[in-house]
């Protein structure tokens, strides 16, 4: 997965894209290396872990979407431990994950752009 999104970069260097949309697929990496990471420890949920942060990049900056932010993480969460797929503690790991890659994104966003 990691060297598809690479060349996906790569992809995106040379179509010249913006800098917004070469951020955001460097951010997905980041938040894949991190959770490949962890998991040599401890399993996090991926799922957690994308869906909370695709949600609160969706969301943005709007305060008044946080309820919402918040229903959507509780249901997701709820649909995981009810699987069975995943403990409640594996879980809030997968949304701390998400929500670190959130601010990780919005620093190098300040940062670049």
């Amino acid at each position: 997965t990691a060297g598809l999104i690479l060349c996906g970069l790569l992809v995106l260097r040379l179509m010249d894209a913006g800098t917004r949309m070469y951020l955001e697929v460097l951010s997905i990496l980041l938040g894949l290396a991190v959770v490949a990471v962890v998991n040599i420890w401890w399993k996090v949920s991926v799922h957690l872990a994308v869906g909370t942060y695709v949600i609160l990049q969706v969301a943005g900056q709007l305060n008044e979407l946080m309820p919402l932010v918040v229903f959507f993480i509780a249901v997701l969460s709820w649909a995981r431990i009810r699987s069975f797929q995943h403990t409640a503690t594996q879980v809030c790991g997968g949304v701390a994950v998400g929500i670190a890659i959130h601010y990780a994104h919005e620093w190098m966003a300040a940062v670049l752009l």
